[in-house]
């Protein structure tokens, strides 16, 4: 036991500083793993900064469950320094043994703030306000000190007392509930975390289930109670914000309740006084609204049919009778009102009238009409015509909207309705001309693309018949909803929501700082008004989300009341989410059901920017939202200046859903294409041509353009894309992309180049020695971190290399919704066949299927607990299986299963894939870290969105710094035996950072410019230094593969059915090799020994014996293998 640690509970934690050996433990714990000080950085602090570093670290492993696991991955990785591991257990015994830490007031306070703040559990279970978790933080872990002191007793006396106390009305008590569970849960886990530590570190006894029910309870259960109870606090709260909404709602329906009265009574009469073929005709219209609508909605049994069907005019006679009384006002299958289906009656009654429209056959050209009015010049007539109409029946502009909508589908189902859609949605024959207009002048709230997909949305939800193939169309619609739904579960983990809030988040401060500029921009040109509002307007976003939420709710309710297609096209879709929200088969269904956590955060970012953007617009023209909202007023009627379709762009943009509805640029056409072939042809696009997220890609070029300083003015102008139509905006927008593009650059100074340029060192994501990568955070803004890295190495004399890559990265945005060009790749690679390739794609398409919540979040669980169970899989195929006897096939289904299935959990009663011990995967390692790829805190990622990497090595920090990539230096194809392959990656892991290490402090460089004796420090030129590093590294790596080679070789003769995956991979890579002709070089080999061919010769083997043996003849023959 060390010294130090006897001293410990005779004095305070900090002042065992003083000590030699506690210094040499403080050194080796944060060197070790868990933190990657560099020997600068260890220098700077000094050892007084180190020991308050240990505090930090343990009161965060009291407070914050996301230390306490992390800890336990780390002292459970055997890929980390056992030095590092030894000297936590004993600095851990140290701190358990210390009765005072000895820090002041401030900074127990500032220690003990982050730990809470950070934790993720103080966010969970607490309603609106996050109060609940921060208090049952507190609770249980003042219990858990309580715990250290002696007082356990004391405190099982205040459980059972505070557990009772937990109920308010039903809304609390079910936040309380939720707070409660979660807190007992997350107290668990934290619990588990810091005791299994202890076990792992400090070899004092195991931990127990007993142990761990023990420390559940009283670390759990106490901050469950407390966070029930506050949790009870946030319902009530929430409850209250709630009731303001339903009470303005109520007030806002008393004002318009004499209105519509009247208006329902007018649109009756209407109806009455209409000749019969007038009547047909525009309950023909309101017939085919609900059908459509319906069928949207999901029921199978509406569909659009022919004018004269009589089940559609049995239909229309059936609302026609319902909507007799007038005091009735039933709801639909459609969603629609009976009100409101008779004021779009009478509305078409009286347009037929005042368009003199020619009603023979049943068939309305209400849009036609109009449309041609506005052609010809007559705008203002039309205008007229139909606001008096909509004003007369107390019709929204979405309302009037359906009854264009009806006449697109209408016109198309004479040229093969159902056929177009049904077989792609391909409906672009539709006679979209006419509603195009009447949206261009304001007159629909409809356009063209718009009533495509809604059309296209019923269709594929209704029974198709008639001439149709029935079963071709299920078919065909099965494979949309599958692709669909593969589409879906890519965005479906936790980990996708924290990172779509995180970089919508970022673009929420863009456009803070927009504002500011927009300001000062609009001040310049003397509109003082923008100065005055420069605060206000900054912080609308934020208000929505928080002061002013309520009318943030407010404002969506009316918004689905009254705009119920504008809403939808806001709300309805969820964060990224491109396919399936048109279909409501049980496939789609699932699709959406596992995105509910996106859909959650997309609604409150999108009512909180849609407030943000109409509280703006009612500044801008002198005048107060929340006046507005008070005054009962609709929002077809307001104020000139302000508009709601703004505020929907606005909220669609900041979160990556712009649909491009109305945008002729090159990138919103592009956009569009790509979306509807998406849609149309399944997996084309999404798998295919590697573009799963056509729209989000579509949003992402356009936003990072927009913040291209300079060059987004030029974008605009030759209208590769669409700027904002006020100049002051757009040059706002530069500006923010200026300022960004300077962060850029600091960032780049900061990282030095040891990383790369999307990610940052020492954050509260990662802790210090690390570097956490936020590309997957960036979205938009991640070329302004490119750029101004650029910019610090021309600066700085380091090299730039491998742009082409980098910049379709850049340009892909987000990794997971980028395109992916790996099929491509792999086709030009002249070392790999199409076969290959085809098959490699196949297994990564499957294996998306596994991509959803509850796999991605047991994996990640299981692997955070246990080591082995972690990490990215090893895949290529090592022909270790038991019962195989030819393996000559160009394609192996082992790989393929491996591929297929890399995302499930690795468990140890069911192995998916290839296990060299039965139980676990194989780790995947690169040459340059000795920890495999997802070791580290893989939950991380889940929780922050960023996934945990392990600490950057000298020999990644060398070849961060001089632009020299792992993937480029060692390639798969390069080595075709996976076997080999495995055990250099394995082995060169290990040991190659060590031995950079040993070659900077060592190397002697011979040559004219540099005489003998020069260090690898010394070296002036840093393009010397990279082609002296890519010599070194490849250097080694071909060292290394000729000593495994070796190693294999000797196998071969020593102990063929140990060598078996390698001797089988060596007769496959062979049998492939020059186009066949390897193959063909074994047949010849079989034939001269047995007169068989050599899949002949091999299915003759009998054991695994004679199978390994005879491979070995084989290869033998032809020279590639020594002879038994």
């Amino acid at each position: 036991m060390a010294d130090y640690i006897k001293k410990a509970s005779e004095t305070k934690f900090v002042d065992l500083a003083e000590g030699i050996e506690f210094k040499k433990d403080l050194v080796r714990f944060f060197t070790g793993g868990r933190y990657k000080y560099s020997r600068e950085e260890m220098e700077e602090r000094g050892f007084e900064a180190l020991t308050k570093d240990f505090v930090e670290h343990m009161r965060g492993q009291s407070w914050n469950e996301v230390t306490a696991i992390r800890d336990l991955n780390y002292v459970r990785n055997k890929d980390m320094s056992q030095s590092g591991k030894d000297a936590f257990g004993r600095l851990i015994q140290a701190w358990d043994s210390s009765e005072e830490v000895g820090s002041t007031f401030g900074e127990s306070v500032l220690d003990f703030t982050e730990a809470i703040v950070t934790a993720p559990s103080t966010y969970v279970g607490i309603g609106t306000f996050g109060l609940g978790k921060a208090a049952s933080k507190a609770a249980g872990k003042a219990t858990q000190i309580a715990v250290r002191l002696g007082l356990k007793e004391a405190a099982k006396k205040n459980l059972t007392k505070a557990s009772t106390q937990r109920t308010i009305s039903q809304v609390a008590l079910r936040e309380g509930t939720i707070g409660f569970g979660t807190g007992a849960g997350i107290g668990g886990v934290q619990a588990y975390g810091a005791g299994e530590t202890r076990e792992e570190v400090e070899a004092t006894g195991e931990y127990t289930g007993k142990d761990l029910a023990y420390d559940a309870i009283v670390g759990g259960v106490v901050e469950g109670t407390l966070g029930g109870a506050l949790g009870t606090l946030s319902g009530v709260i929430g409850r209250g914000r709630g009731k303001k909404v339903d009470d303005v709602l109520q007030e806002r329906s008393a004002a318009f309740k004499v209105e519509a009265e009247k208006a329902a009574n007018l649109a009756k009469e209407t109806i009455d006084d209409a000749t019969e073929d007038q009547k047909s005709a525009a309950m023909g219209v309101v017939s085919d609204i609900e059908e459509i609508l319906s069928a949207r909605k999901g029921d199978s049994k509406s569909s659009v049919k022919d004018p004269l069907d009589p089940e559609r005019v049995a239909k229309g006679k059936a609302i026609l009778s319902a909507m007799a009384d007038t005091k009735a006002n039933p709801e639909f299958t459609s969603g629609l009102s009976a009100q409101t289906l008779r004021g779009i009656a009478a509305a078409a009654v009286d347009l037929q009238k005042e368009l003199e429209l020619d009603t023979a056959g049943g068939t309305l050209r209400i849009t036609q009409a109009v449309a041609n009015r506005m052609r010809d010049g007559k705008g203002g007539e039309a205008f007229t015509i139909l606001d008096k109409v909509k004003n007369k029946y107390g019709l929204s502009k979405d309302e009037m909207s359906l009854i264009y909508m009806a006449d697109v589908s209408r016109s198309a189902q004479t040229l093969g309705f159902a056929s177009a859609i049904s077989r792609g949605a391909k409906i672009d024959m539709m006679k979209e001309s006419d509603i195009d207009v009447l949206f261009s002048k304001g007159a629909s709230s409809i356009n063209g693309q718009d009533a495509k997909e809604i059309t296209a949305a019923a269709i594929r939800n209704q029974n198709v018949t008639g001439k149709l193939n029935k079963l071709g169309d299920t078919s065909y619609k099965f494979l949309q909803d599958i692709d669909a739904l593969r589409v879906s579960l890519m965005t479906s983990q936790p980990t996708t929501t924290m990172r779509n809030v995180a970089s919508t988040g970022i673009l929420i401060g863009a456009d803070m700082s927009d504002q500011v500029f927009r300001s000062i921009f609009k001040g310049l040109s003397g509109d003082t008004t923008a100065i005055r509002n420069i605060v206000p307007d900054m912080t609308a976003i934020l208000r929505g989300m928080s002061m002013n939420k309520t009318e943030g709710m407010l404002l969506k309710q009316i918004m689905l009341d009254e705009l119920p297609e504008q809403s939808a096209r806001l709300y309805n879709d969820a964060m990224r989410l491109e396919l399936g929200t048109e279909s409501n088969s049980k496939i789609a269904k699932i699709g959406r059901a596992v995105n509910f956590a996106n859909t959650l955060t997309d609604t409150v970012l999108k009512e909180s920017i849609f407030y943000g953007s109409m509280d703006r617009q009612f500044r801008q023209q002198g005048l107060s939202l929340t006046d507005w909202l008070r005054s009962n007023t609709k929002l077809d009627d307001l104020p000139e200046g302000i508009s709601v379709e703004k505020a929907t762009k606005q909220a669609n943009s900041i979160t990556m859903q712009d649909t491009f509805r109305d945008n002729q640029s090159v990138v919103g056409k592009a956009t569009r294409a790509l979306v509807s072939a998406n849609r149309k042809i399944p997996f084309l696009i999404s798998t295919a041509a590697g573009i799963p997220f056509p729209r989000y890609l579509g949003n992402h070029l356009q936003t990072m353009s927009q913040y291209a300083p300079g060059a987004a003015e030029i974008f605009h102008h030759m209208n590769i894309i669409e700027g904002d139509e006020e100049v002051a905006t757009r040059l706002a927008k530069q500006a923010t992309g200026a300022l960004m593009l300077w962060g850029g650059y600091e960032l780049a100074d900061q990282r030095q180049g040891e990383v790369d340029y999307a990610s940052i060192k020492n954050t509260l994501l990662q802790e210090a020695g690390r570097d956490a990568d936020l590309q997957p955070l960036l979205g938009a803004t991640v070329v302004h971190m490119y750029v101004g890295d650029i910019l610090w190495r021309k600066e700085n004399g380091l090299p730039v290399t491998d742009i082409s890559k980098d910049l379709l990265e850049v340009a892909g945005g987000i990794p997971e919704f980028s395109f992916d060009i790996e099929l491509f790749e792999e086709l030009l690679n002249k070392d790999i066949s199409s076969t290959e390739a085809f098959s490699k794609k196949a297994a990564d398409f499957l294996a998306t299927y596994s991509m959803n919540p509850i796999t991605a979040l047991s994996r990640d669980i299981i692997g955070q607990l246990s080591y082995d169970q972690a990490g990215t899989p090893f895949t290529r195929d090592l022909a270790e299986g038991e019962g195989i006897s030819m393996k000559g096939e160009e394609f192996t289904l082992d790989e393929f299963k491996n591929r297929s299935t890399r995302f499930l959990p690795d468990l140890l009663f069911q192995q998916y894939s290839q296990s060299l011990n039965g139980k676990t995967d194989i780790s995947y390692y690169d040459f340059d870290n000795p920890v495999a790829r997802g070791k580290i805190d893989p939950i991380t990622k889940q929780i922050t969105g960023v996934a945990a990497n392990p600490p950057k090595t000298e020999l990644q920090k060398e070849m961060s710094r001089y632009g020299l990539k792992n993937y480029q230096l060692y390639t798969a194809s390069g080595i075709p035996n996976p076997v080999i392959d495995n055990v250099l990656r394995t082995y060169l892991a290990r040991t190659m950072h060590k031995q950079f290490e040993k070659f900077k402090e060592e190397a002697v460089f011979v040559s004219e410019q540099y005489p003998r004796g020069t260090k690898w420090e010394d070296i002036p030129d840093d393009k010397d230094k990279e082609l002296i590093l890519k010599k070194w590294i490849t250097g080694k790596i071909g060292e290394g593969k000729k000593k495994v080679e070796d190693r294999f070789d000797r196998m071969v003769t020593e102990d063929p059915i140990e060598a078996r995956g390698f001797i089988r991979n060596q007769y496959l890579v062979y049998a492939k090799s020059k186009r066949g002709e390897g193959a063909r070089n074994l047949d010849k080999a079989a034939n001269a020994i047995s007169g068989m061919t050599a899949a002949e010769y091999l299915n003759e083997a009998e054991t695994m014996q004679d199978e390994v043996e005879r491979r070995i003849k084989l290869l033998g023959e032809v020279e590639l293998l020594p002879p038994l």
